[in-house]
């Protein structure tokens, strides 16, 4: 389990670091796109991919239009169970709170609102391993 924890951490910090950058800020960002491009969110995100390549995973953060998506890619070598899958699917599950309360967090610096962070982990072929989508803490991750 613990192998399991360690990406989803990286996530979340990934996610918090981009946040940081931007704290008291007062611009709103017409679409995901602006804020992942915004460069105080780059400057931070050098920082986050930075730590998540330390721990054997390569990163992706894309926009599209509402959606920032956090893609975590395992290096070659690594092989995955299905009860790894099931370990890696539920501690992303497991995390939801977090990941919720991070887009609550990017709410005030958007004008639209209907933020997503989405998750994927995939293993170094490029197939899915763990998927989740996150829309804030008045509704439920999928």
């Amino acid at each position: 389990m613990k192998k399991m924890m360690r990406p989803v951490f990286a996530a979340l910090l990934a996610g918090m670091m981009l946040l940081a950058a931007l704290t008291g800020c007062s611009q709103k960002f017409g679409s995901m796109g602006e804020y992942l491009n915004d460069q105080a969110v780059q400057a931070e995100l050098v920082a986050a991919i930075a730590e998540a390549e330390a721990q054997g995973l390569g990163v992706d953060v894309s926009a599209n239009a509402n959606t920032l998506t956090y893609t975590y890619t395992y290096a070659e070598g690594i092989e995955f169970t299905d009860e790894d899958k099931a370990l890696l699917q539920d501690a992303l599950d497991s995390s939801a709170d977090q990941f919720n309360e991070m887009v609550d967090q990017l709410k005030p610096l958007l004008s639209f609102d209907d933020p997503v962070i989405e998750v994927i982990y995939l293993d170094s072929a490029g197939a899915e391993l763990a998927r989740a989508s996150f829309t804030g803490s008045d509704s439920a991750s999928s």
